[in-house]
């Protein structure tokens, strides 16, 4: 191979690696500025208590739970107590447990009896 031309192909490559590179950390940063107007958004809703329980990750069966408990939002969870959960049509240790779990996750727990 001629030596100019492999100067040129490498030339060529660094050049398209920078761009890469480049559009890569706009990406992330992108990404990253997202990420910190979500959990914004979420600790905002957090602290009035008004994430809406479809915005969390509860399964089926349970956002059907609790919207037989006529709870909207996710602090409204926090005045259940496990026996007014159990109570409930389709609510048993499972459903149960995995409310407790999610609502761990945001510094919430379930009222004692």
């Amino acid at each position: 191979m001629n030596p100019r031309v492999s100067i040129n192909i490498s030339g060529y490559l660094r050049e398209e690696f920078n761009s890469l590179v480049y559009q890569l950390r706009n990406t992330v940063q992108q990404a990253d500025r997202w990420i910190e107007m979500i959990d914004h958004q979420i600790d905002g809703a957090m602290k009035n208590g008004s994430l809406s329980i479809k915005e969390v990750d509860f399964s089926k069966r349970t956002i059907r739970v609790l919207t037989r408990l006529k709870v909207k939002e996710l602090g409204q969870i926090a005045d259940l107590s496990p026996d007014n959960l159990l109570a409930v049509r389709g609510c048993g240790r499972k459903t149960m447990n995995e409310i407790k779990d999610v609502i761990e996750i945001y510094g919430l727990t379930l009222k004692t009896p």
